[in-house]
């Protein structure tokens, strides 16, 4: 079916196919790369985030943990509330048992604080979450688990596909435009008297040029 098609076309449209598809080829690995090198970028981003949000709530926390005031430790996790992709955050005392937490609103009644987990990040398809250790002085205080969602990575990562097959799309397309020499090549031949370039030395023609206003 596709040979039949392919046979059907003109030699010029063979030409022309064959150029998009090698150009193509070669758009291919420049843009898978661009996307994973995206990609591992925007997690790291995300990962330094977190970490440095866990870092300041970690350390104001620290006080309300040593004094067991959970009532200022619910405070502080309320400031959370400022950071719209922060699904939750929790205190935990050095036992694992529960202190204080934080539910972004429309999440309430919805999920629950997990239990204590050991410190360490964990990456799932549509959030990530991260544990770490409260200390003072090198004292354990306890610990603080936050959680947030990836919605806006998942809307970069679409925005970069667009952009990516835009780009793939273009660029064969633009192989396709006559430019510099090629330009001049056919503005010679819709005006033969400016001079033929498809004549060799000795007047004899090398081969037939159709111009584009009569494709």
């Amino acid at each position: 079916m596709a040979l039949s098609f392919l046979y059907e076309l003109s030699i010029r449209r063979r030409l022309l196919l064959l150029t998009m598809l090698t150009s193509a080829i070669g758009v291919l690995p420049g843009c898978v790369g661009y996307l994973v090198y995206d990609y591992y970028q925007e997690r790291r981003q995300k990962m330094e985030e977190i970490q440095s949000l866990a870092a300041i709530i970690g350390t104001n926390a620290t006080a309300a943990l040593a004094f067991d005031d959970a009532e200022s430790a619910t405070k502080l996790l309320e400031s959370l509330r400022a950071r719209p992709h922060i699904r939750m955050g929790v205190l935990y005392r050095p036992d694992g048992a529960f202190f204080a937490s934080y539910i972004r609103a429309e999440l309430t009644g919805m999920v629950l604080a997990p239990r204590a987990e050991q410190a360490g990040e964990v990456w799932q398809q549509n959030r990530l979450s991260l544990t770490s250790p409260v200390l003072l002085e090198g004292r354990d205080l306890g610990s603080l688990y936050l959680e947030k969602d990836l919605d806006d990575v998942q809307q970069r990562t679409r925005r970069s596909l667009q952009l990516t097959a835009l780009i793939a799309g273009l660029k064969p397309a633009g192989r396709l435009l006559p430019d510099g020499d090629a330009a001049a090549f056919c503005d010679r031949a819709d005006h033969p008297a400016r001079g033929d370039r498809s004549l060799d030395r000795n007047g004899k023609k090398l081969f037939s040029f159709v111009p584009p206003s009569r494709w």
